[in-house]
């Protein structure tokens, strides 16, 4: 699925290009020797440990000379022309669309469909977001100094952790594994909201933050593994098949209906999160991993609101709220939520208290014993918090889908099946792209097992595998595929 908010008309050829969607791996013009062979040696390794009695050195040489004489045929008999797999009229628009320097070419913020924008219009959308003081701070870096002011960055991460470690703080491994060398800013961009309205012809765009590499990328996954015991709680869903599996136990005469935080990461109180995350860490002990509380604040401090971002040339400093695509995003947006849900629900007037409560990070799904309860139970929860605000949906037809999952109350009980967003494109990696078989394989076989996994009876299973066939024939993928894989997987369970 193609949605076109610019000003370009795609030709035909354009056209058939797009829709094999943004994943599509095409040949290269020549094999990278080093990369190539790797798979070869692993191979021979791997045969060499799978022996029982093991390979001595008579029959362990002629094994690599065959495979080493595999290997070297495959990749000299390598050739582009033959292995293409877009037509030429097709890898002729896609130079074209490379050398427009008007659009920018995405995928849709949900749906994995295919965007494409005036580029104008983009980076005015995105400077729109940048735009709140109250979370970014636009910073005066003269053009050709961001190396500086990456390097002082490093400097002053480096400098806090080797205090740490001279201080008996930090273990000199875990100094070295997480001190930041030639790294790079993060770099912020957005998705295409598609399934919500537009302005002015320009959809609403979702800010992700690429922040591998950073400054503080490194730290931050450090603070992660600290962190990681206080995200859930015993209202979190761990996924969508641990939640589909519970809500089948549920009393089905209840009414279902759910909650979505409106942008929670960006509405994320950093201050007030960081006192949390500080406060839980520190409850029991007054040292963790050899940090105190202070020490420990001081990191999180500079991971979360002493890195910068670039967009469009410019920098800026986010002072408020997580971006998607930080590593601390998730981490802090449940310690967050997690901490408050606790405490709203056990003070939340019995008279709307939902009998039953399951939370994805900004995803909630609810039970109440009538439709009543759901407007003062949400009225309640806005009241709770000045950054939360929540928005409801409710069950339709005795059904309502929740992550993945689409639940229906069917003879007196909750059934589950596969829930697809409207959103949803049908597009995953064409059967063309250049990439190994394995891994095609391997994404049928995903799709299988959450199938399988989230349906709950013979009948949901036997459906949801039928439209797996019929989207998969749509990435062109073989139905003699299709079917074995099927029958591989139904051997296994």
């Amino acid at each position: 699925m193609i949605f076109n908010f610019s000003n370009r008309e795609l030709t035909d050829s354009e056209k058939k290009l797009l829709v094999k969607g943004l994943n599509l791996s095409i040949p290269p013009k020549s094999l990278n020797y080093a990369d190539f062979l790797a798979p070869f040696e692993f191979l021979y390794t791997k045969l060499l440990k799978a022996h029982p009695n093991g390979i001595d050195n008579s029959t362990a040489d002629p094994l690599r000379a065959a495979i080493k004489d595999s290997a070297f045929e495959c990749f000299h008999s390598y050739d582009p022309k033959v292995e293409q797999n877009l037509t030429k009229d097709e890898y002729n628009a896609l130079k074209v669309l490379l050398k427009d320097e008007n659009i920018i070419i995405q995928k849709s913020d949900k749906g994995n469909s295919v965007v494409i924008l005036n580029k104008n219009d983009y980076v005015k959308r995105m400077e729109e977001l940048l735009a709140d003081k109250t979370k970014f701070k636009k910073l005066n870096i003269e053009t050709g100094k961001d190396y500086n002011h990456i390097h002082n960055q490093e400097l002053k991460i480096s400098e806090t952790l080797r205090s740490l470690k001279k201080a008996g703080s930090m273990l000199s491994s875990t100094y070295e594994r997480i001190n930041p060398r030639g790294t790079i800013p993060s770099v912020l961009y957005g998705l295409s909201k598609v399934h919500k309205p537009t302005v002015n012809n320009i959809p609403k765009l979702r800010p992700i933050l690429s922040a591998i590499n950073s400054p503080t990328y490194k730290l931050s996954q450090y603070i992660n593994t600290l962190l990681k015991p206080f995200t859930t709680n015993k209202f979190t869903a761990k996924d969508s098949f641990a939640f589909a599996n519970d809500i089948q136990s549920q009393n089905a005469s209840q009414f279902m209906a759910s909650l979505d935080v409106d942008s929670l990461f960006t509405n994320i109180p950093l201050a007030e999160t960081i006192n949390i995350c500080c406060d839980l860490l520190f409850r029991d002990k007054p040292v963790v991993d050899g940090l105190n509380k202070t020490e420990f604040r001081t990191i999180l401090t500079i991971a979360t609101k002493e890195s910068f971002i670039l967009f469009n040339g410019a920098y800026y400093q986010q002072l408020d709220g997580v971006a998607m695509g930080s590593p601390l995003g998730p981490t802090l947006a449940n310690i967050f939520l997690g901490y408050h849900e606790e405490k709203w629900l056990a003070d939340c007037p019995s008279e709307f208290k939902p009998a039953y409560y399951r939370r994805y990070v900004d995803d909630i799904f609810i039970l109440f014993p009538s439709a009543e309860c759901l407007q003062l139970f949400k009225d309640y929860m806005n009241s709770r918090h000045p950054n939360m605000n929540f928005t409801s949906e409710e069950e339709v037809d005795d059904s309502l889908p929740f992550l993945d999952v689409f639940v229906m109350r069917d003879s007196g009980k909750f059934i589950t099946s596969v829930y697809r967003k409207p959103t949803f494109s049908g597009v995953y990696t064409n059967y063309n792209s250049y990439i190994p078989l394995s891994y095609k394989t391997s994404l049928v076989s995903t799709l299988l097992y959450r199938a399988y996994t989230i349906c709950s009876n013979w009948k949901q299973i036997h459906a949801e595998f039928s439209t797996i066939k019929s989207v998969m024939a749509k990435n062109c993928f073989p139905s003699l595929l299709l079917d074995q894989a099927i029958a591989r997987f139904m051997n296994t369970v």
